[in-house]
C-alpha cells in the first residue's frame, strides 16, 4: 500500500476539481480500495455519499457532478433548454438555470446533487432503440470534454416533449424554435425518424415552417 502523502499528491497533481470520484474513478489512478478508504479515514477524503468523495477542501461544481453521474447512469447527457443554452441558444436566462439531465434509467440522486444542480431528470425513452446509441450527444464546446451534452437538433425535441402541452409555454416554445436558423436537416431528419412522439415531431415542423418559415422545417419528413 502506498504512504498516505504520495496518494494524496496523486490526486492533487492529475485529479480534476469539483468532480466527485468513486472507486473506478480512482482505480485509474492506481489507487485500491483500502487505499482510498485510509484516505477517508485520514480526512484526505470527504465522503459526499456512497461512492462518492472528493479531495479535502474542494466542493463540487455543475459540470464535475455532471460527469460524474454520467459514469454511473446510462445514457446520461444535459438536455433539453440547459443542452440550448450551453450551446449558446439562450432564451429567457435566469440568475442560477436549471439543469435538465436525460438518461436511460430510473435514478435517485443524492440530496449533494441536488443541491448543486437544480435538477430535473427525465428517464422516459423519446427515441426508439434502433437510433445509434449517444447520437447527436457529444461535448459542448467550452465546457468540460467528458461532459455529454445534446445537440441543438436533439435537445430542441428534448424540450419540446417536455413543454407541448402547456398553454402558457406555447410563446416560449415558438420563440426558441425561432432561433434555430441553422439546424442540420440530417441529423433531425436521423432523429425524427426515431422518434415515436409524432406530437413533439409535429409540434417542432408547424413551429418551424408555419411560425418562422424556417427551409429545413419545409423539408423535414414526418
Amino acid at each position: 500500500m502506498a504512504d498516505t502523502t504520495s496518494l494524496v499528491q496523486l490526486l492533487m497533481d492529475f485529479a480534476p476539481r469539483g468532480e466527485p470520484m468513486d472507486g473506478a474513478f480512482l482505480a485509474q489512478y492506481g489507487i485500491t480500495a483500502a487505499e482510498a478508504d485510509k484516505l477517508v479515514a485520514a480526512g484526505w477524503l470527504r465522503q459526499l455519499s456512497d461512492g462518492a468523495c472528493l479531495l479535502r477542501g474542494d466542493t463540487p461544481d455543475v459540470e464535475g457532478a455532471i460527469c460524474f453521474f454520467a459514469r454511473r447512469i446510462p445514457g446520461l447527457h444535459v438536455s433539453g433548454k440547459a443542452a440550448l443554452d450551453m450551446r449558446g441558444i439562450r432564451y429567457n436566462l435566469f440568475g442560477r438555470p436549471r439543469i435538465n439531465l436525460w438518461g436511460d434509467a430510473f435514478f435517485e440522486f443524492p440530496s449533494w446533487a441536488k443541491e448543486v444542480l437544480l435538477l430535473t431528470y427525465e428517464h422516459e425513452r423519446l427515441f426508439d432503440a434502433n437510433l445509434p446509441e449517444a447520437f447527436a450527444i457529444s461535448a459542448a464546446p467550452g465546457r468540460n470534454a467528458r461532459m455529454p451534452v445534446a445537440q441543438t437538433e436533439r435537445a430542441i425535441l428534448e424540450y419540446l416533449a417536455g413543454s407541448i402541452q402547456s398553454e402558457m409555454l406555447r410563446d416560449d416554445n415558438v420563440n426558441l424554435v425561432g432561433m434555430l436558423r441553422n439546424i442540420r436537416l440530417e441529423v433531425l431528419q436521423t432523429l425524427v425518424d426515431h422518434c415515436p412522439r409524432r406530437d413533439v415531431v409535429w409540434a417542432l415542423k408547424f413551429i418551424g415552417e408555419e411560425d418562422h418559415d424556417f427551409e429545413w422545417a419545409k423539408q423535414l419528413d414526418c
